[in-house]
């Protein structure tokens, strides 16, 4: 898609810095991809299988004694 937009030129030159000479178009589309990748988050179906749990873990234990309140 095809469009002029109005960017701020101090935001431009800082982004630049971070990334480093790239055509004003790559950078744009950059940021586009890194926005939409925050704003869908984790996806917990894409973690799973991922996570082991030790099974001598006592979270009580951890707590120490509940006289003690």
């Amino acid at each position: 898609m095809r469009m002029n937009i109005d960017l701020d030129e101090a935001l431009l030159e800082e982004a630049m810095r971070h990334t480093g000479p790239m055509a004003t178009r790559d950078l744009v589309h950059l940021a586009l991809e890194e926005f939409v990748e925050r704003r869908r988050g984790i996806d917990p179906r894409d973690v799973r299988g991922t996570v082991s749990f030790d099974p001598d873990y006592d979270s009580k234990a951890l707590r120490g004694s509940t006289g003690d309140r």
